[in-house]
Parts: C-alpha cells; structure tokens; sequence
C-alpha cells in the first residue's frame, strides 16, 4: 500500500507541474518535458525493487517497443482530435493498445529493440512538425475545484497502468510501463480545459521529449543488473536530464 501511495504522488505532483508549465510557460516546453521519464522511471524503479533490478532492466527491453505505443497514442490523437473530447482520447487509448499488446509478444534483444523504438520516434515527430504551436490563454488561474479533478484523473490512470504491468511476461510489464502515465493525464487535462490546438502543440512536441525516455530505458536495461536500483536510477536520471537539457537549448538556439 505504501508503495502505491508513493507511485500515485510522484505521478500528480508530476502532471500539475506540467499542466502549470503548458497553462503559465509554453505548451512547446510542456510537450518536451512530458516525456522526461518520471511516469515511465516510477514503473521501472518499483518493478526492479518488487521483483529484483534483473527483472527490471530485462522489462526494458519491452518498454523500448511500448514506446512505439506511446507514439500510436500521440499519432492518433492529432488525427482525431475534435470538440468530441471522450471520443478523441478513446481512441487514442485503443491506437495505445491496439500496437502495444501485439508488440509483448516479441522477444527481441534490446540492440534490436533500441532502433525500432528510435525510428519510430523519427517517423512521428516528422508526422506530427506540421502541426501549428498554440499557447493556452488563461482568463482566470484553475481554482481547486480543477486541481482535485486532475489529481483525481491522473491517479486513476496511474493506479491502473502501474497494476497492469506486473501481469503476464517479463515484457509485457515493460510495454505497459511505456504507457505515458504522466503525459496522458497532461494531454486530457489541456485537451478537456483549453480545446484541441493547445493539446495537439503538446502531441507535437512529445517525440522530441522521447528522447529523454530512450536514453533512460537503455541505462536501465544496462546498469541496474550491475548498480542496483538506486544508483542504477540516479545515473539513468542524469543522463535523460542532459538529453532533455540539450534538446531544449538546442530548440532555442534554432528558434
């Protein structure tokens, strides 16, 4: 119990600083460090400190493929999004679904599973550069009444993910772990608040954040069998801060 309390915690305190960071800051910036692997690091931590740092970092493997989910995710709601806000995000959960579980079926090796996930972060972000950057234009700061509702929203989803993914294979739980828990309740919330320009800017955004979620995935993968769970995180951490830190500077260089 005290363990899910924690993974619930990290997850909200995460989303209300990124919905802050997309209502306050930039939508562009929100969307980048949407992808910053907290949701994603929080699976992976508990799934090596319930079932030992070698089971973790083998389900890496398959958070690299779940990745490609992630992507469907985003894909299918620039596609589809519309003032019919359920039905948009329904769908964007089946696209999640509908190419992650197949994904779990496969075993492959993480060298192999590095440039699938790689090249499908390449052909998304090129689907999605199109898109238009829309900032939110806040009449009135949200009052607590919004903030219990995206705390109730974002718990919800990580509750469920976080439970699913110790069902089945090793690399099952890892797919399900590459479910974005923190992105997900980001994308509702500025999609239910503030309609589907602001939304779409985040889905723009988010492959270049997944950047950060790779780099990490693969450090896992590497050295929690030899660190162990703390100093394998921390190093994983370290080196997804300097892929976000990058990115940004050189969007700004280039901006």
């Amino acid at each position: 119990m005290l363990l899910l309390l924690i993974k619930i915690v990290v997850t909200l305190v995460t989303v209300l600083a990124l919905a802050w960071l997309a209502e306050r800051v930039s939508t562009r910036v929100a969307g980048v460090l949407a992808g910053f692997p907290l949701g994603t690091g929080v699976a992976l931590f508990f799934l090596g400190f319930e079932q030992g740092p070698d089971y973790a970092a083998d389900a890496a493997r398959g958070t690299l493929l779940g990745f490609i989910g992630a992507q469907a995710l985003a894909l299918a709601f620039a596609a589809s999004a519309s003032p019919q806000r359920l039905k948009t995000l329904a769908l964007s959960l089946l696209a999640f679904l509908a190419v992650a579980l197949p994904l779990s079926l496969l075993d492959l090796s993480l060298w192999l599973a590095l440039p699938v996930s790689v090249a499908s972060t390449i052909v998304a972000h090129r689907l999605m550069r199109h898109l238009a950057d829309t900032a939110i234009t806040l009449r009135q700061p949200p009052g607590w009444g919004v903030h219990i509702l995206r705390g109730i929203v974002s718990g919800l989803i990580v509750v469920g993910v976080t439970s699913a993914a110790y069902w089945g294979s090793t690399t099952l739980s890892g797919v399900l772990a590459a479910f974005p828990i923190t992105f997900f309740p980001l994308l509702a919330i500025v999609f239910w608040q503030h309609g589907p320009a602001p939304a779409q800017t985040l889905v723009k955004h988010y492959p270049a954040g997944m950047g950060s979620l790779i780099t990490h995935t693969v450090a896992v993968a590497l050295l929690y069998p030899h660190l162990g769970i703390i100093a394998g995180t921390l190093c994983a951490l370290a080196l997804a801060t300097v892929w976000s830190a990058g990115w940004l500077a050189w969007q700004r260089r280039m901006s």
